[in-house]
């Protein structure tokens, strides 16, 4: 491996371990904004609070997809079986 290969390499390593930290770190955040939407729209539920849950949830699912190799549907798929079993118990 040349001298640019290698540093090729190790930027690509720290470039990753930068976007995967910042994943993390942008999940951790939309999990706080989803409890605080949460909060919000229990002191006054309406279909707007919902939009904002399907624009997310339509991203999410679009997300999943890519990073997993399937289609969108298979996602939505996983979804409604998920959704079954927590009706069934």
């Amino acid at each position: 491996m040349t001298k640019r290969e290698r540093t090729n390499a190790n930027n690509a390593d720290k470039a990753y371990v930068e976007r995967y930290g910042d994943i993390a770190s942008l999940l951790d955040v939309l999990q706080m904004e989803l409890e605080a939407h949460q909060d919000r729209a229990a002191k006054r539920p309406d279909w707007g609070h919902v939009g904002d849950l399907d624009y997310i949830r339509e991203n999410l699912v679009t997300l999943v997809a890519f990073v997993s190799g399937k289609e969108t549907h298979a996602v939505q798929e996983f979804l409604d079986d998920q959704r079954a079993l927590d009706d069934a118990e």
